[in-house]
């Protein structure tokens, strides 16, 4: 508690300092985005450049991955809030996975060659922002003139994998395809996926998609399909076998419509616990319909999903769940900016969100834990913001902002529904949760080469998981906890080299014990040399501290300090580029805090990331 006492007093501090000082018109800043009377703080804006990784993308933000698989099994993480509680978007359009284990999220998939920009929001007051906040990509329209452009790259060594993707342009449309196969990989200590983590081969996995994008005055159109096999998932007791994902969006205007659909299979039949214990097989879908312009969003969200349990001993206890019992979501928000009264900027964002169950049969089960339950939760979220930025002088700009917003809890925190043979816990979801609500405080301040963001949050009513007991039996649910939640982001650039620092704390209020989930500080230094004939070499060291802070009541254990090193060297040529690194230089064992789940279907294990890699590329604009 001292720790968050004095970063809200230095937060209290620091723009009473410069109050009074004469307020900047128009600026581009990363921490904090500036146009015209406009101030948002607590933003991070990143110009794509081709080829460029999601995880180099990310890098200096506030934002960070959770492996759980490959490069493409990620998702995201930022400032205390994870999963679900950050909305992912691709130009406005929405999307949710079908797998209630998050295996088909489409951050991992998203074709960067085809992203111009992202805006990463770590506040929770935009138009589509959840709890968490807000990753919003934006893709490039097609060009008039004629283009054909892609790349080629593939590693060796302790991974091996494969990623290929090209695209054609003229007339303002474009094609695109992209195959991607990737290998299970080995940690520093040559430990296989066979090995670590029980399974009974060394599977490949293969992605493939299709996408054509028209473009034309005021509007664009998109349409792609992806297909996904094998995805190897150690974090879980389950893998993707399939998954077919389907996306469309017109826009005309500043509107755009969208549709979206995920079929989603995974299983247990590539592990030894198939064998041994019980097969698990899960059958999901997602669609998503929506529209969304500057002021307004309206969704439609369905899940559904079945899942069969069947004991290898005794296949007469075999269990059939409705896991997602044909979940409905409707959900309308509106927001407004008012800019700049009494040189302070409010917006504001109201709405409703409605989530329902199509399968009534489900309903007694959740009864059971909770009888208030129904089948139908209506929400009000809403988000309220008042931001405030001063000339510090000497080319310093600083800003202030507070928030209070609450979103749904999620619909799988609802409604899932999974009984468990024998003495296993059941799991059941809480319809009776109270939507959460956030409280932050933030400012930031930027330099010509330094810059920082400092918040503290109070989240009320937080959505977690508990064990229950009832009439002799454990129960797997969700309660809703209060929390503090503290952090800071310091970020300095120099003309060759980058220094960042990102640090979180969080506990629960009620018991001062912490909140699991929460990434330790983790230190990045980055250098690059000058670019020479179009050669340019660049180093990254990385340290992430030791986390002793961990929720012992959902088996959270501690997670040693790591550090590691790596080197990469790029050459640009007038139409083709090349590039060659090495990950993980040292061969160092670690193994990411965050990689390692408390959820139901959690193989408990810990993912540790790949050894010594070395990769090579080559891009091509014709």
């Amino acid at each position: 508690m001292n720790i968050l006492l004095r970063i809200v007093c230095v937060l209290i501090f620091i723009p009473l300092v410069v109050y009074g000082s004469e307020q900047y018109n128009s600026v581009a800043l990363d921490t904090m985005t500036v146009s015209g009377s406009k101030h948002v703080i607590g933003e991070h804006s990143r110009i794509v450049d081709d080829n460029q990784g999601l995880q180099k993308v990310l890098s200096g933000s506030t934002y960070s991955i959770i492996r759980k698989g490959s490069d493409s099994c990620s998702d995201l993480y930022c400032n205390g809030f994870k999963r679900a509680d950050i909305t992912f978007t691709v130009d406005g359009e929405r999307f949710s996975p079908a797998c209630p284990n998050r295996m088909d999220t489409r951050i991992g998939h998203v074709d960067m060659t085809d992203i111009t920009n992202i805006v990463l929001s770590s506040n929770s007051d935009g138009l589509q922002a959840g709890l968490g906040g807000l990753a919003s990509f934006k893709r490039k329209l097609p060009a008039e003139e004629h283009r054909l452009y892609g790349s080629m790259s593939g590693s060796f060594g302790n991974m091996s994998n494969f990623d290929g993707r090209v695209s054609a342009e003229r007339n303002k449309i474009r094609l695109s395809g992209r195959y991607r196969q990737a290998d299970p990989w080995v940690d520093a200590e040559d430990n296989n996926f066979q090995d670590k983590y029980g399974y009974t081969g060394l599977y490949s996995s293969t992605i493939a998609e299709a996408r054509v994008h028209k473009a034309w005055d005021g509007g664009d159109a998109v349409i792609g399909f992806e297909s996904a096999e094998e995805l190897l998932y150690p974090y879980l007791k389950m893998d993707e076998r399939t998954n077919d994902h389907f996306e469309s969006s017109f826009s005309h205007n500043g509107h755009r419509f969208y549709f979206n659909r995920n079929d989603h299979l995974m299983d247990n039949n590539l592990r030894t616990s198939s064998m041994m214990m019980s097969e698990m097989i899960t059958d999901a879908s997602s669609t998503m319909y929506g529209a969304v312009g500057d002021f307004y969003e309206v969704y439609v969200h369905n899940w559904d999903a079945d899942n069969t349990i069947t004991p290898v001993a005794n296949p007469m206890m075999q269990k059939n769940n409705h896991m997602m019992p044909d979940v409905t979501r409707v959900s309308a928000s509106i927001r407004h900016d008012f800019d700049n009264w009494k040189e302070i900027d409010f917006s504001v964002r109201g709405g409703f969100a409605q989530t329902s169950i199509g399968d009534e049969e489900e309903l007694p089960a959740y009864q059971v834990l909770h009888e208030a339950a129904e089948k139908e939760v209506l929400s009000f979220p809403f988000a309220a913001t008042a931001t405030r930025l001063f000339d510090a002088g000497e080319h310093s700009l600083l800003g202030i902002t507070a928030e209070l917003s609450s979103e749904p809890a999620g619909s799988e925190q609802q409604y899932i529904s999974v009984d468990k043979p024998g003495m296993t816990p059941d799991w059941y979801g809480n319809p009776t949760l109270d939507d959460p609500v956030r409280a932050t405080f933030r400012t930031a301040m930027q330099q010509e080469r330094l810059k920082f963001e400092i918040f503290a949050t109070r989240v009320w009513d937080y959505p977690t998981q508990v064990k229950v007991q009832h009439d002799g039996a454990m129960y797997q649910t969700y309660a809703g906890v209060d929390a503090l939640i503290a952090g800071a982001n310091i970020n300095a650039k120099w003309d060759y080299v980058d220094v960042n620092i990102n640090w979180n704390w969080a506990e629960k209020t009620e018991t001062g014990s912490p909140l699991a989930e929460i990434q330790p500080l983790q230190f990045s230094l980055k250098g690059h040399t000058p670019e020479f004939n179009g050669l340019k070499g660049w180093a990254h060291f990385m340290y992430s501290a030791t986390q002793n802070r961990v929720d012992e009541a959902q088996n959270e254990t501690a997670t040693p300090n790591w550090a590691k090193l790596d080197l990469g060297l790029s050459e640009q040529f007038e139409k083709f580029a090349a590039f060659v690194e090495i990950d993980n230089v040292l061969n160092r064992q670690y193994s990411q805090h965050l990689s390692y789940w408390r959820g139901p279907f959690s193989s408990y294990q810990r993912v540790y990331e790949p050894g010594r890699t070395f990769r090579l590329g080559l891009s091509f604009d014709l």
